[in-house]
């Protein structure tokens, strides 16, 4: 399984294509199509599905874009359907322009599995930062969009954000494997193993546990 991360958007979100062979599904796609697509085309990819980790619209905006130009189905968990509809709202009061996103095809719920050609990534619902926000799991590292940064963790004074919910979610994800590469929504990459170590509030969610 390859990673490519485009950074995306006035938010500098992480839009991941990740592919295995000639499939490629396209994780966050927060803006700016043209730039996706690019690297998509160069490569010769088959889209097979359009991801959302959350509803929010720095990770989803250029999804309609994106869907209809390689027609791959956008699946996100249903929790978040109600940010889905209002996301082009939401970023022209930012002075973000952006089509409209029709409602999903698919629902992301927990131990769906996503397949990229022959590798599998599977879903964790980690409901915090958003009602529907999720992650995504494979053999080596795992997508945690804005649930967990390097060094920090997700909002939850957004609107359907939970800080309750929140901490539950990082002790789940706190239970995978140390090795595995935490590739947020945004900022730099890290491991589980690191962001248990270092990471100041993960340190006190699971301090708290003991």
């Amino acid at each position: 399984m390859k990673v490519e991360r485009v950074v995306v958007g006035p938010l500098y979100t992480n839009c991941y294509i990740v592919s295995s062979g000639d499939e490629a599904i396209i994780i966050d796609p927060g803006g700016e199509a043209e730039k996706i697509s690019r690297i998509i085309d160069t490569n010769g990819f088959n889209v097979t599905a359009i991801i959302a980790t959350h509803g929010h619209f720095d990770h989803i905006l250029a999804v309609e874009n994106l869907r209809k130009r390689y027609r791959a189905p956008f699946a996100i968990n249903k929790k978040d359907l109600w940010l889905v509809r209002i996301a082009h709202r939401i970023a022209s009061g930012y002075g973000v322009m952006g089509e409209e996103i029709s409602d999903p095809d698919a629902d992301l719920a927990e131990g769906n599995v996503v397949r990229i050609g022959g590798e599998e990534l599977r879903v964790i619902e980690t409901p915090g930062h958003t009602p529907g926000s999720v992650c995504l799991v494979g053999e080596d590292l795992v997508f945690t969009g804005d649930t967990l940064f390097r060094g920090s963790v997700g909002r939850t004074d957004f609107p359907g954000g939970s800080w309750a919910d929140l901490v539950e979610s990082l002790k789940k994800i706190a239970t995978l494997n140390e090795d595995l590469i935490v590739y947020p929504g945004h900022g730099p990459p890290s491991t589980i193993g690191d962001e248990k170590r270092g990471n100041p509030f993960l340190k006190m969610i699971l301090g708290n546990m003991g």
